[in-house]
């Protein structure tokens, strides 16, 4: 479903874990691709030696097929396809629903999202965790929250983005950090009596 071979399967389950210095190949992709100005987000060639999906793929990884990386990307929606040219639809990766991918991200970021949480409580306030919460709303009114909470996080996300990818080598070091919001709705739950 996913484009992969088998052999790419087996090659990559057997490396070791990832650092997590680095970006899974897929984000760092369509993160060059949303902001190196030689690769134009409105339309690549698949192929070609100058500025080409292909191209862009190899500058990632050069064990891996473009075009394996490319089919996961259309099977996703990040990427269209037509008439031998790739249009960018986002300017984040998010893997497939459910798949292994998806379930590690989803792992590491409750981790560090608990360990946020954990160290203000345990140590000193040091983590930024903040939320706000309200009931008694209308689906409505959850709605416009969550549209206008989706707008600006994104836009602090994507600002954080290109600051951390511009800084200069003079800012290397052996340290990381992760930053991201949540929405949270009763909406599709039945049961939310127990809600204080």
């Amino acid at each position: 479903m996913t484009g992969l071979q088998r052999r790419d399967i087996a090659r990559l389950r057997g490396e070791a874990e990832p650092s997590p210095m680095h970006r899974q190949p897929l984000a760092q992709i369509i993160a060059i691709w949303s902001n190196d100005p030689d690769y134009d987000p409105q339309g690549l060639p698949i192929q070609g030696e100058g500025a080409s999906f292909a191209t862009l793929a190899r500058s990632v990884r050069k064990d891996v097929h473009p075009r394996t990386f490319l089919d996961v990307l259309i099977a996703n929606g990040a990427v269209t396809e037509a008439d031998g040219r790739v249009i960018l639809n986002t300017r984040s990766y998010q893997p497939l629903a459910g798949s292994e991918d998806q379930l590690a991200y989803l792992a590491a970021n409750v981790a560090d999202h608990l360990a946020a949480a954990v160290t203000n409580v345990v140590d000193a306030p040091r983590c930024f965790e903040m939320a706000v919460h309200y009931k008694g709303l209308s689906e409505t009114a959850i709605k416009l929250l969550d549209k206008e909470f989706r707008s600006r996080m994104s836009e602090t996300l994507e600002e954080l983005d290109t600051m951390a990818r511009t800084l200069p080598s003079s800012e290397d070091g052996p340290h990381r950090f992760r930053a991201g919001g949540y929405f949270f709705d009763d909406l599709d739950f039945k049961d939310t009596a127990h809600d204080p």
